[in-house]
This record gives structure tokens, sequence and C-alpha cells, in this order.
């Protein structure tokens, strides 16, 4: 849960220059590699759920994490005072509508990864 908060306090106003950009970067790679492989260990126990929820989030950390490597090196703007990005906003809306296809997936399963998803999706929809 470390690189969602720390996300959303950076875009939030929380902290602020573009100097912190440069620690973001390696804690939102190692986070997605971190979730990826918490899919291939959900695929080898043959949970399908959990495979397509760590895959897909996993992916996109990894891809945040690259934007930010980007941008701490001045290659591509910072996204700083909760400013809005069209290509981030269509990731996090992309990442809500198969979320929310794991939120009625997940009925099947149990309440707690019913409530999880509920509010990942939520989450996606208020970024996006």
């Amino acid at each position: 849960a470390v690189p969602p908060g720390l996300v959303g306090v950076r875009w939030a106003k929380g902290y602020g220059t573009a100097a912190p950009a440069i620690y973001l970067w390696p804690m939102l790679l190692a986070f997605g590699i971190v979730q990826l492989l918490c899919a291939l260990f959900s695929y080898h126990a043959r949970d399908n759920l959990a495979t397509v929820f760590h895959g897909i989030w996993g992916s996109a950390w990894l891809a945040l994490g690259i934007y930010y490597l980007y941008a701490s090196y001045g290659v591509l703007p910072i996204l700083l005072d909760g400013a809005k990005s069209d290509e981030v906003g269509i990731w996090f809306a992309l990442l809500a509508a198969i979320t929310f296809g794991a939120l009625l997936a997940s009925f099947a399963q149990s309440l707690g990864t019913v409530l999880t998803t509920l509010f990942t999706t939520t989450a996606c929809i208020l970024a996006s």
C-alpha cells in the first residue's frame, strides 16, 4: 500500500517539488515487480482472479514507475499539484474497468475479496 499512498499524497499536494520524483520511481518499479511476482504465484496456485488483479496492477505500477523515471530526468513533464493528465486518466479508466470485472467475479469467492476490489475500483474511478 506504500506506492499508492505515495502517489496519492504527491497528487494531492502533500509534498512537492520536482526533486522527490527522483525518489518515487524506484519504489514504484519495485512495487510493480512485487505485484507481478504475486501474479505468478497466484497463477501457480490456480487462482485466476488474483492472477488478473495482481497482473494488471503490477503492470500499471511498472508503467507509472517508468513514467516517473523519465520525468525525474526531465524527459517527460512531472505530474504535480494534482494536475490531470489525459494519458494517466486513461490508464486509471482502464484499470477501473478491469478491476470492476474482477469485482463482479469476486462475488463467487468471499466478502473480503469483494470489499477489496470495490475499494480499488472506487479509487480508480476517482483517480481517472
